[in-house]
């Protein structure tokens, strides 16, 4: 009987060791997913002059290689979360990454803009697809608090670097091969995935009711966040009164109307009342968008300062950002999981952001003649310190509270949140930027001076996003009033004391 039950005892142990190595299997193929997901946002940026080059294009149609893959990605967000709770998870993110796979194959042999376009658009679809359900997968896969905490940290770290390995990559294979080969590269890269996906991403045990899928829901709410998007990107571009931007937005208001009386007789609507009836669910998605939209405004102002005012080098910018990613990484790796377990998500996420707005500040004292070390790596260890502390909380809150038959559409409500709130974030920043440059140069500051005034005024802007979405979580994420105003408190200080 001993032996008996001690051969119980091993099957289960092996039995659950082989539960995990799947599961790092499957968390390693989400990641690199994930990963091509958010990096073909930004590996184009430093590409782009080759491109136009190449085909011989001009800048107004070459703005739409990037455009045209974050409106694709932002309008299918919650078409691909119905599809993944309707269908399965793991079926619609390896249709995602096989659907991404070939688009990038695609773009890489394109001769012409319009089928690059094309390509993009498609690889904007396949990367929704992949990005919802990677969430519900890894929700799903572990089940153990900790090692979901440790899953999402991973997630959060690919998340957060994956722009900054953009720019690096990007001009890494364009200097020394060509843009075609960023393209080949991700193609490659998801052929693998699809791959390592299908042999270890785990169906969920629990088999979902078939449902119909809200096609026309769908269609107003991809026009919808599409033509949102659109229009916010044109803030910064035009002005807020420019047609180019009024239009599209009134286009999405119109598109939302129709949205709302879709879904009232819908029978299975795209965004279910079960999802929107958790208080703490909506807080947590509103404290991302704040999130999202000052991390992005000030991610690329720091860019751009960097390259602008500074005068460095595209490399260079790349190395700049290393103490954050390095940071990021050590909390991704198990770090912000211990963390978590010990403090729950609501203390981590708060005492997080508040971290992040000090670091922003910095960059807003940043000098014309700044260097590395003393001026910018200090502002970044405590954006990394923030970022590795709040972000895996962050969206462990933003896709928890609903039933595991709606974890698709809350995760493309937490994407479509982050997605809104880094195009208005940096839109909003960016017009005040320009604004402010404009302002100092009619009052006859120098060029380099009034430029250098813009940026500063837009990482105010993002510690100011910081701070609402920091007093957000204090007093809803913790169910505590006195804390927001120590959130008030900490802002007024901090401006008092960096602008004066």
């Amino acid at each position: 009987m001993r032996a008996k039950g001690m051969d119980v005892q091993l099957t289960r142990h092996d039995r659950n060791r082989s539960r995990e190595r799947g599961g790092s299997g499957a968390l390693l193929a989400i990641c690199l997913g994930v990963l091509m997901v958010v990096l073909n946002a930004t590996v184009l940026n430093v590409a782009l002059p080759s491109i136009r080059e190449s085909l011989r294009v001009t800048d107004a149609s070459l703005v739409w290689v990037l455009s045209a893959y974050m409106l694709a990605f932002s309008g299918s967000l919650l078409l691909a979360g119905q599809l993944a709770d309707v269908y399965g998870h793991r079926r619609v993110f390896l249709a995602g990454a096989a659907l991404f796979a070939t688009a990038s194959l695609m773009c890489s042999g394109s001769e012409g803009l319009g089928v690059l376009i094309a390509g993009r658009v498609v690889q904007g679809c396949g990367g929704a697809a992949v990005m919802v359900s990677a969430m519900s997968l890894i929700t799903g896969i572990f089940s153990d608090r900790a090692q979901r905490a440790k899953a999402m940290g991973l997630y959060g770290l690919v998340t957060a670097g994956g722009a900054t390995l953009g720019l690096l990559l990007g001009g890494i294979l364009t200097s020394t091969l060509d843009w075609r080969a960023i393209f080949l590269l991700t193609g490659l890269v998801n052929i693998g995935v699809c791959a390592l996906g299908s042999c270890l991403v785990q169906a969920k045990a629990k088999r979902l009711r078939p449902r119909h899928v809200d096609v026309g829901g769908a269609v107003a709410m991809a026009g919808t966040l599409s033509l949102l998007v659109r229009g916010i990107e044109n803030i910064s571009k035009y002005s807020w009164s420019s047609p180019r931007t009024v239009m599209p937005l009134a286009f999405a208001a119109l598109l939302l109307g129709v949205f709302a009386s879709i879904e009232r007789n819908a029978p299975t609507p795209l965004i279910n009342s079960a999802i929107v009836r958790s208080s703490k669910f909506i807080i947590a998605n509103v404290v991302y968008m704040l999130w999202s939209a000052s991390m992005c405004a000030w991610y690329y102002m720091a860019a751009l300062y960097m390259r602008s005012v500074l005068g460095y080098e595209p490399m260079k910018i790349g190395l700049a950002f290393l103490p954050m990613n390095v940071i990021v990484a050590v909390f991704g790796l198990g770090l912000s999981a211990k963390i978590a377990m010990r403090f729950g998500i609501g203390k981590p996420i708060c005492v997080g952001i508040l971290l992040a707005v000090p670091g922003f500040l910095m960059f807003a004292r940043l000098p014309l003649s700044g260097n590395l070390a003393p001026n910018i790596f200090m502002g970044m260890i405590f954006i990394g310190l923030a970022a590795g502390i709040a972000l895996s909380p962050l969206l462990l809150a933003a896709t928890s509270g609903v039933a595991s038959e709606h974890s698709g559409a809350a995760s493309g409500i937490a994407n479509s949140s982050s997605v809104l709130g880094g195009a208005l974030g940096l839109s909003i920043m960016a017009s005040v930027a320009s604004a402010r440059t404009h302002a100092l140069a009619a009052t006859g500051t120098a060029g380099l001076e009034a430029l250098g005034g813009g940026y500063r005024v837009a990482f105010l802007g993002a510690a100011f996003c910081a701070t609402c979405a920091a007093i957000l979580a204090v007093a809803f994420l913790l169910s505590t009033g006195r804390m927001s105003l120590l959130g008030y408190a900490v802002w007024r200080t901090a401006v008092r004391r960096f602008i004066g």
